[in-house]
This record gives C-alpha cells, structure tokens and sequence, in this order.
C-alpha cells in the first residue's frame, strides 16, 4: 500500500491498524486492512489504494470528513 502525499507538504499522514509486522496474506483469501488517515488542516476527499506498485488504484470517496478528525477506514482485498 503507498499513499499518495500532496507535494512537498507532507500530508497526509496514514497508518496501519492490527496487521503484525512479517502477517502473510495469501492471495486466494480475502484480508480486511484497516488504518487511519489525517491531513491535518485539510478534509480528506478519498483515499486510493495499489496493490500492484500503483499501476493500478482503488479510489473510495470519503464525503463526510472533515479537517477536525481523523479518517478511519478499512479495505477488503482478496
């Protein structure tokens, strides 16, 4: 998973939530990852995730946020 951070400012800040270091995910079966996200002074309109070293990204639209709290999300790949 990479974020993609708005240049040169260091946002957004992101995190991974109960996934150990070294877990395998298998690729036949489906794995729920679940994170936060924060951009400090800015809303956070969606976030976009690559499994593939971004060649390709999954967009999912986050509309009620707003710039006062964090973003919990989660993501289901298989």
């Amino acid at each position: 998973h990479r974020a993609r951070p708005l240049k040169g400012s260091g946002k957004p800040n992101l995190g991974f939530l109960n996934t150990p270091e070294g877990k395998i995910i298998l690729d036949s079966e489906p794995y729920t990852f679940e994170g936060w996200a924060n951009a400090f002074d800015l809303n956070i309109a969606a976030l976009e995730f690559s499994m593939d070293g971004g060649a390709t990204w999954t967009r999912y639209d986050t509309p009620d946020t707003d710039n006062n709290r964090w973003v919990h999300w989660t993501y289901e790949w298989t």
